[in-house]
């Protein structure tokens, strides 16, 4: 059977529509196999991850609390690891924002990182005024002049 090379069409399709629409969508569209579909994604390095956006990742939270915002000076150690009990692959993976971290394992990190309770809530706490997303409008306690 031969296959017809991809049309850059295709390519942007793919790109855009990969994590919002179902495999049999896209089959249905593209009209390739499964298979195809799952091969050229690999071959554009394209990956499928559900993503903790990072104004929601407690663990970055935590990290840029102790670093003052510079996530990038923090390298974990194995003993660092052994210490929370927490695996490299894992840890890495709610650092990124694969996987959401559980209270316990963000009390466990800044405990080894050495931030106190008040500084935990601090990093943990979401500010409607950092949020962008927030309009004073959607503000419910908006009549304050009794």
């Amino acid at each position: 059977m031969m296959t017809l090379p991809w049309l850059k069409s295709e390519e942007d399709f793919l790109k855009e529509n990969l994590g919002s629409m179902p495999m049999s969508e896209l089959v249905r569209r593209l009209k390739r196999s499964e298979t195809a579909i799952r091969l050229k994604t690999h071959r554009m390095r394209i990956t499928i991850r559900a993503v903790v956006p990072d104004r929601e990742n407690p663990l970055l939270s935590i990290v840029r609390g102790k670093f003052n915002g510079h996530p990038e000076y923090f390298t974990p150690s194995e003993d660092f690891y052994a210490r929370t009990g927490i695996s490299r692959n894992l840890f890495w993976k709610m650092y990124r924002g694969e996987v959401r971290a559980s209270v316990d394992v963000c009390k466990r990190v800044a405990e080894e990182l050495g931030l106190t309770g008040v500084e935990l809530i601090g990093a943990l706490q979401q500010s409607l005024f950092d949020n962008p997303d927030f309009i004073s409008e959607e503000n419910p306690q908006t009549n304050n002049n009794r």
